[in-house]
């Protein structure tokens, strides 16, 4: 018989272990691939528990991977067992003497694989596979040394788990980002420290209503989900910390104390996630008043802000405006939010708004 194993903390799983995995299956002629997650991970020290890195890998790969494939839980389920590759494929080999095994490999872990338990053994046990990646430099010498062979398939993108747990960017896949937010993995957990559930839970649904106005996968999709999510960060702090953070980013004058928790966010955002891209930095810091000066990922986040279903009125015909158009529609919810604040009797002379009127209505 012949196996596939692919080995891995994913922390988070992503759509690059799911290229390099379908890859590995066509390059064996529709193999089956064996996704082997570790307990634990020597060089990559995993940031989240590993259940929870087990459920969002069942999760992603139930929703979107097109090659055949299991999940072996052994280490899982035998928590005694040492959890190194060695004894893993030491201990398959005895009860499967006559398996041919192919090991699936990730450029990095290609780069570690010398200083991996009993690595000049590997080889006798599985022949081992990597795709190259663009970026990522690989040092002949270790091929040759360990008989690792490059495979040929489609290039793995750019996504990363230490780019999408530091906010770099946001994870491809929705069913990802709404499990990471539930179980409040990566991101999420530093996010949680500053807001309330009431709060956090509006945070990703605006950050998820924002990303859903762009196309799925796209580069502003990611920016805008970044956006909603971290958008509310300064809301719950004492109006002297949001003063304080607020004065780091640009003048307080005729800026609303109300709206102080929009350049506060930004600057603490900045802080906690020094990844994140200047557009959604850039959003957070208006999307209370709006400004004269706002791109899509602004006006994204302002409509989203405004409309996400949880406030609890019927924002249904706005949403989808933004859906079909993002410009009309942000035109609409910005002149829906400025009648409810006059009905209301709410000052809005700020010259933050006022700007914000002027140019997009």
């Amino acid at each position: 018989m012949k196996v596939l194993f692919y080995g891995g903390s994913f922390d988070p799983v992503h759509d690059g272990h799911l290229s390099l995995a379908r890859s590995a299956s066509k390059f064996l002629g529709g193999q089956v691939v064996t996704f082997l997650p570790s307990r634990s991970a020597r060089w990559k020290h995993p940031e989240s528990k590993g259940k929870d890195r087990l459920g969002l890998l069942e999760e992603v790969l139930s929703k979107h991977a097109d090659f055949p494939y299991e999940i072996d839980r052994f280490l899982f389920l035998n928590p005694k067992f040492p959890d190194y590759t060695y004894d893993f494929l030491r201990d398959f080999k005895d009860k499967h003497p006559e398996a041919e095994v192919f090991f699936l490999l990730g450029g990095d872990s290609v780069l570690t694989f010398p200083r991996w338990k009993k690595a000049e053994e590997l080889p006798k046990l599985a022949k081992f596979l990597y795709l190259p990646r663009e970026g990522v430099e690989i040092d002949p010498e270790i091929l040759d040394d360990f008989g690792i062979k490059a495979i040929k398939g489609e290039s793995p993108g750019p996504s990363s788990s230490t780019a999408i747990r530091e906010l770099e960017i946001a994870h491809p896949y929705l069913e990802a980002r709404a499990y990471i937010g539930k179980r409040e993995m990566y991101y999420c957990k530093t996010i949680r420290v500053y807001l309330g559930e009431h709060r956090y839970l509006h945070s990703l649904r605006v950050a998820e209503l924002a990303a859903s106005f762009f196309q799925s996968g796209s580069q502003k999709e990611g920016e805008a989900y970044i956006a909603g999510i971290l958008h509310d960060l300064a809301k719950d702090l004492p109006i002297e910390r949001q003063t304080e953070l607020a004065k780091r980013y640009d003048s307080l004058e005729g800026l609303p104390k109300w709206a102080y928790h929009q350049y506060a966010g930004a600057v603490l955002a900045k802080e906690l996630f020094p990844k994140a891209p200047e557009s959604s930095i850039k959003a957070i810091a208006s999307h209370c008043t709006g400004s004269g000066d706002m791109d899509q990922i602004a006006k994204a986040i302002y409509a989203a802000d405004k409309t996400e279903p949880g406030r609890g009125y019927d924002s249904s015909k706005m949403i989808e405006s933004c859906h079909q158009d993002l410009e009309d529609g942000f035109r609409y919810v910005l002149r829906e939010n400025k009648a409810f604040l006059e009905v209301k009797g709410y000052t809005i002379a700020d010259p933050y708004s006022e700007s914000c009127y002027k140019r997009y209505l």
